[in-house]
């Protein structure tokens, strides 16, 4: 007979989940249902008697990882379908009423998924005394073509909005608490979190924001630009405006491939910085204008925040390509990584706190081995969620001193979990981190030895 406690009921029907450690896990939970390509999710599946929620499962529909040169790989990531409206949760009792960490994954709003073991939460949600939510949505072309007749665009920030709304209702069933719920990301997971603080769908369920590499200048698509992009997806499939429905019929995999040649096309239109595909647009409906000016109007002084970058951001991206070999290489990331990451990021945070809000920034400076890697972008995963087992072929960790990696990410996982119980990272004895003020921005700079540092604008 199953443990008592791996065993919950939803509204759904009940769930088998398994033990890990101290923790409960409950893996592939229908949060949704699949109405077809370029449809709203559905309500979720109901079933009878038990099923069985113990092993993870699928991702959305996706090409090759573009980090796997930092990050390695994972087996999960071929177990893909264009249904996979899921969650998992991990739970130290469910009988509790635990804080909630809503985690979404990033993957330049292409790739990544909930389910991947990069995301396992088994000892965020033991050590921390947490309940973790990791969710799964739809992915570049799947989750942000707005095509009129065929697709309404931000599918994938309407999945996330569902997601979240089904833990609301459901995750006291887990131990969780729906009116302590910190909604958190990294990188496109970042945007997306603060895409849903900036909604007047979603921004009322939850009270406190965690953004890591939050790529900000990526900006959502004016209906134009969405239009645009929409128009160059039909050319490259030689099609009308009026064969738009044949892309229903398209296999994923050529759908998948058109996308980067789509992007750059755009680009060659719009001449951005960073080449933008398929990401949300502003709807006038989830989306109304920019996320950073709709987040900071309905924060309100009522959201804490918890967040910042790495000083090495864009070496990801770059660290195997000939641009790492020239003199001026690290003055190029350092250029780079601010006009992407860390510019924006600031200038949020300093909008946030001149409203009131409480904002706690940091600065990831612990380096990888490489040179050419450094503290590159999605560095601090390992860190937060504690599970430096599940990166074992993660080149960005080559090499790396354990013992000392280990020390940090426990002391940036003590903050953490304060901040996601309290609003607050403070805990003695760790070094006191100063919270932003409109008169005083000084951030924790996570490295070896941490440290307070004032920030230079």
């Amino acid at each position: 007979m199953a443990d008592e406690a791996t065993v919950v009921t939803i509204s759904q029907g009940q769930l088998l989940g398994t033990k890990e450690g101290q923790t409960s896990a409950f893996y592939d939970v229908p949060y949704g249902s699949n109405q077809g390509r370029f449809k709203h999710v559905g309500a979720p599946i109901s079933w009878t008697g038990v099923r069985d929620a113990r092993q993870p499962g699928v991702i959305f529909k996706q090409g090759p990882n573009r980090l796997a040169s930092v990050m390695g790989s994972k087996p999960g990531e071929k177990n893909q379908s264009e249904d996979a409206f899921r969650l998992n949760v991990w739970t130290p009792d469910v009988r509790g009423k635990k804080p909630v960490l809503f985690w979404i994954h990033g993957g330049g709003f292409l790739t990544g998924g909930g389910a991947l073991s990069w995301y396992d939460a088994r000892h965020l949600a033991e050590h921390g005394d947490i309940v973790v939510v990791t969710v799964n949505y739809r992915l570049g072309v799947f989750g942000n073509l707005r095509l009129p007749g065929i697709s309404d665009g931000n599918l994938a920030l309407n999945d996330l909005i569902t997601a979240l709304k089904w833990v609301k209702r459901h995750i006291s069933a887990f131990g969780g608490d729906p009116e302590q719920v910190t909604v958190a990301g990294q990188s496109a997971g970042a945007w997306y979190s603060l895409a849903l603080l900036a909604s007047d769908e979603s921004y009322q369920l939850f009270n406190r924001l965690g953004l890591m590499s939050f790529p900000g200048s990526v900006e959502a698509l004016s209906a134009e630009n969405a239009q645009l992009l929409a128009s160059l997806l039909l050319s490259h499939f030689n099609l009308s405006s009026k064969q738009a429905s044949k892309l229903l019929d398209v296999a994923d995999d050529e759908l998948i491939a058109a996308q980067g040649a789509v992007t750059l096309a755009m680009q060659k239109r719009t001449h951005d910085y960073v080449p933008t595909g398929f990401v949300p647009m502003i709807d006038g409906k989830l989306l109304k204008g920019d996320i950073i000016s709709e987040a900071v109007r309905h924060a309100q002084g009522h959201v804490a925040i918890f967040g910042g970058t790495t000083t090495h951001e864009t070496t990801s991206f770059f660290h195997q390509t000939p641009q790492s070999k020239k003199a001026d290489y690290l003055d190029f990331i350092a250029t780079s990584t601010t006009t992407i990451f860390t510019e924006p990021t600031s200038r949020l945070f300093k909008a946030m706190a001149d409203r009131h809000n409480d904002v706690f920034q940091y600065v990831m400076a612990y380096p990888a081995a490489d040179p050419n890697i450094l503290a590159c972008h999605c560095i601090e995963l390992p860190f937060i969620f504690d599970n430096f087992e599940m990166w074992d072929n993660a080149p960005m960790l080559a090499g790396m001193d354990q013992l000392s990696a280990q020390q940090l990410a426990h002391q940036m996982q003590s903050y953490f979990y304060q901040f996601i119980k309290y609003g607050n990272p403070n805990i003695a004895p760790n070094l006191t981190w100063p919270k932003l003020t409109s008169n005083d921005s000084e951030t924790m700079v996570f490295n070896k030895t941490s440290s307070i540092q004032r920030i230079v604008e």
